[in-house]
């Protein structure tokens, strides 16, 4: 029982300063990159006018076209902002994305590892550079990255106990992440490495 709360009270913490890391970009209660402004700005946009300006083109919303992003993040943080019209909306949403996104992970971490290597697979995850950077900005990679790890899980679930709820599950939640951020297309490529190892006996057995 020690050992089964040690565990999760480390897991809590470390969950708790990554939020309070990826806080650090806006430290000074301004967005850190153009990007940033960009999304705000679309956000801003669809609070004042509204749904309208969303592009209808299939190829913008699957985020296929140039230069295109699909609506899905921007209104998230319209309908946050509405519910918070404060800039800090901005600054702590990214965060809170951040951290689900890390404790999604362990729990993907945990269906193939034991406890320990887990949680160490964890620490790290939670602290690489690129993720770091991308999951504390406004941008939408960072709720497209918390759908990837639980789009992620939903199917390694999946084949490790054969319900096919957790398929049922995946494909619910697909066309939303698919609106969000083109890495949907990454996700496909990741399930394709996931399942020609799995069908091999060999390495499916050892």
């Amino acid at each position: 029982i020690m050992k089964f709360k040690k565990s999760y009270i480390y897991l809590l913490l470390l969950i708790i300063v990554s939020f309070f890391v990826r806080l650090i970009p806006h430290r000074n209660m301004m967005l850190a990159t153009y990007d940033e402004y960009l999304h705000k700005d679309i956000t801003l946009r669809l609070v004042n006018e509204g749904l309208g300006i969303i592009s209808t083109d299939i190829y913008s919303l699957l985020g296929l076209e140039a230069y295109s992003y699909p609506p899905m993040f921007h209104i998230v943080g319209s309908v946050l902002y509405k519910i918070f019209p404060s800039d800090y909306t901005f600054y702590i949403f990214p965060a809170i994305c951040g951290a689900l996104t890390i404790y999604v992970f362990y729990l993907v971490s945990k269906e193939i590892l034991d406890k320990k290597t887990a949680l160490l697979a964890t620490t790290l995850f939670a602290f690489a550079p690129n993720l770091l950077y991308r999951t504390s900005l406004y941008i939408p990679e960072n709720l497209g990255l918390f759908l990837f790890t639980v789009s992620l899980l939903l199917f390694v679930r999946y084949l490790k106990y054969k319900e096919k709820k957790y398929i049922i599950y995946l494909l619910a939640l697909m066309p939303l992440y698919m609106i969000t951020h083109r890495n949907w297309i990454m996700f496909l490529l990741s399930i394709m490495c996931i399942i020609v190892p799995y069908l091999t006996p060999y390495l499916k057995k050892y």
